[in-house]
């Protein structure tokens, strides 16, 4: 996995990823202060990595995950 504990913009990380389908509700994003655009346009994420991720990542202020809520989805 990537060390991701001292990161704190995150912002357009993944925008417009085509292929981007992996887990990374493991990562420790304590430290993000910017999720901006993170995962806008990266319309290859299965709904079941889009839980796990907002999971991870709702406790943040700020955090944005584009227009699709993504904490009502369900991961079958």
């Amino acid at each position: 996995g990537w060390e991701t504990s001292s990161v704190e913009d995150m912002s357009s990380m993944f925008q417009s990823a085509t292929s981007f389908d992996r887990d990374i509700s493991g990562w420790d994003v304590g430290s993000v202060t910017n999720t901006a655009s993170m995962f806008d346009g990266a319309d290859s994420l299965s709904n079941c990595n889009k839980v796990a991720i907002d999971a991870t990542f709702s406790d943040l202020g700020g955090w944005t995950h584009g227009s699709e809520d993504w904490d009502t989805l369900e991961c079958s």
